[in-house]
C-alpha cells in the first residue's frame, strides 16, 4: 500500500519517565516504519522528559511537541504522586492529567492535525485531548490500551485502588460538550474503528471487551527499544536463584523500605540474589547485602532472560514482559489500576498477589518459595502463558491493523 502518515498520540503526565505508556508502542512504531510509512509522535498532555526523548530520537522517530499548558493547570510529578497514593483523593489526580487540560490545548491539537493531515493515528485511550481531536478532525484512529484495562467490565469496581466515582460525570459532561458518548471501561475510551490490547486469553481469561477490540498478544519490539542501558551481567552469574524486583518508571523515586527491606530478609534467607531497579534506592547510598544489586534502570527485557521470579507493582507492561519472558510474578499492587493487573495474575496462576501492607519476610519467603519452585502449578502456568505470548506478536499486528483501518 502507499505510504501512510501515522501520528502517534501516548499518554505523558509529566517530564519524567513513563515507560509503562510509551514501551508498548515503540515496536509498533518500528513496524509501521520499516513497512515505509511516516511516523510522528505526540506526547499529550505534556511534553517527553528527557530519557523518554532520547530513547525515541534512538528509534529514529520524529517528536511533536504538545503545546504548553498554561501554568500551574498540570500538578508536579511529585503533587501527583502524593494524590495517587491516597485512596481518598487518587480521583483527582486523574482528573487533573485526564480531563482538566483538554479545553486548554484542544484548540492548538486541531490546528496541529490540519497541520500534519494524518491518514491515520494511533491513540492510547487515555490521552483524550487526542482522541477527541482526532474525532472531531474526522481522522481515523486506533486504540492502543497501554494495560488490560479495556478487558474490565463497565465500571470501575475494586480495580483501582481508591473510589474514582468522582469522575464520571465530569467526564461524560466533557465529551458530551463536543458530541462524543463512548463506551468507557476504566479511564480508557475506546475508538468506534479498531482497539488493540497487548495480551492473550491464556493471561486474562474470558473477557467482553468494547466492541472491535481485539487480544493481539505482547508488543516486543523487533529491534533496539532505545532504553537499553549497561548491567553488570558478571554479578548474577551463577547458580543462586534470581529475583528481580522493579516497581515502574512512574514510582522509582517512590520510597518503598516497607517493600523492599522484607525483600532483602527473605532473599537472604532463601540463598537467592535479589536485583533493585530504583533510583531512590540507589541514592540514598544505603549499604546493601551482598547478594542484592541496586541500579537505577535496568535492561529489563535481558535481564528477565535471566531472572527466576519478578517483583513488580503490577504495572501492566511489566506484566506483560514477565510473561513473555516466562518469569512467575509477585505483584504488589501500590496504586492505579494496578490491582486490576495483581486479579488477573491470581486468576491465571500467573503468580502471587501481596497488598503492601501484607508485605513482610515471612509473607514475601512464602511467595517466592512457590515462585521458585520449578515443579509448581505456577511454573506450569507461567510456562503456557509464555508458549502463547511467544506465538503472537502483538506489535507487528497492531501495525497490520492500522494499514487495514486507513485502507477502509
Amino acid at each position: 500500500m502507499s505510504p501512510l502518515r501515522v501520528l502517534v498520540i501516548s499518554l505523558q503526565v509529566g517530564g519524567t519517565a513513563s515507560k509503562g505508556h510509551l514501551n508498548p508502542l515503540v515496536g509498533v512504531v518500528q513496524w509501521l516504519m520499516s513497512r515505509g510509512h511516516q511516523v510522528s509522535w505526540l506526547p499529550l498532555p505534556a511534553a517527553f522528559g528527557p530519557a523518554d526523548r532520547a530513547q525515541l530520537a534512538d528509534v529514529g522517530v520524529e517528536v511533536v511537541e504538545p503545546p504548553p499548558l498554561p501554568l500551574g493547570a498540570l500538578p508536579s510529578h511529585a503533587e501527583l504522586n502524593v494524590i495517587s497514593m491516597d485512596p481518598t483523593r487518587i480521583w483527582e489526580a486523574y482528573r487533573a492529567f485526564l480531563l482538566d487540560p483538554v479545553p486548554h490545548l484542544l484548540p492548538e491539537i486541531d490546528a496541529l492535525l490540519r497541520r500534519l493531515r494524518p491518514d491515520i493515528a494511533l491513540i492510547d485511550t487515555m490521552a483524550y485531548t487526542g482522541i477527541i481531536a482526532c474525532e472531531q478532525a474526522g481522522v481515523p484512529w486506533v486504540g492502543a490500551c497501554a494495560g488490560l484495562k479495556l478487558l474490565h467490565p463497565p465500571g470501575f469496581s475494586a480495580a483501582y485502588r481508591g473510589d474514582m466515582s468522582a469522575v464520571v460525570a465530569p467526564r461524560a459532561e466533557l465529551f458530551a460538550r463536543y458530541g462524543l458518548a463512548p463506551d468507557f471501561r476504566l479511564f480508557e475510551c475506546p475508538s468506534p474503528a479498531a482497539n488493540v490490547v497487548f495480551g492473550t486469553e491464556e493471561l486474562v481469561g474470558a473477557a467482553d471487551p468494547p466492541t472491535h477490540t481485539w487480544l493481539v498478544g505482547p508488543s516486543i519490539p523487533p529491534r533496539r527499544r532505545g532504553d537499553e542501558t549497561e548491567f553488570p551481567f558478571d554479578r548474577i552469574a551463577g547458580r543462586k536463584p534470581l529475583v528481580y524486583a522493579a516497581f515502574g518508571s512512574v514510582h522509582t523515586r517512590l520510597k518503598l523500605d516497607d517493600v523492599v527491606d522484607p525483600l532483602v530478609s527473605a532473599t537472604a534467607k532463601l540463598g537467592a540474589t535479589l536485583v533493585i531497579s530504583s533510583e531512590i534506592v540507589v541514592d540514598s547510598g544505603a549499604v546493601l547485602p551482598d547478594h542484592v544489586i541496586a541500579v537505577r534502570y535496568t535492561p529489563q527485557l535481558k535481564l528477565l532472560e535471566r531472572a527466576d521470579a519478578f517483583v513488580t507493582h503490577g504495572g501492566a507492561n511489566s506484566v506483560m514482559e514477565g510473561m513473555f519472558s516466562g518469569v512467575p510474578l509477585l505483584v504488589v499492587p501500590l496504586t492505579s489500576d494496578q490491582p486490576w493487573q495483581a486479579e488477573l495474575v491470581d486468576r491465571a496462576r500467573a503468580g502471587v498477589s501481596l497488598e503492601r501492607e501484607n508485605v513482610t519476610t515471612d509473607s514475601a519467603m512464602s511467595a517466592l518459595t512457590r515462585l521458585l519452585d520449578p515443579a509448581g502449578p505456577i511454573r506450569a502456568s507461567v510456562d503456557r502463558i509464555k508458549r502463547a505470548y511467544r506465538a503472537r506478536d502483538g506489535a507487528r499486528r497492531t501495525a497490520e491493523l492500522v494499514e487495514e483501518i486507513a485502507s477502509r
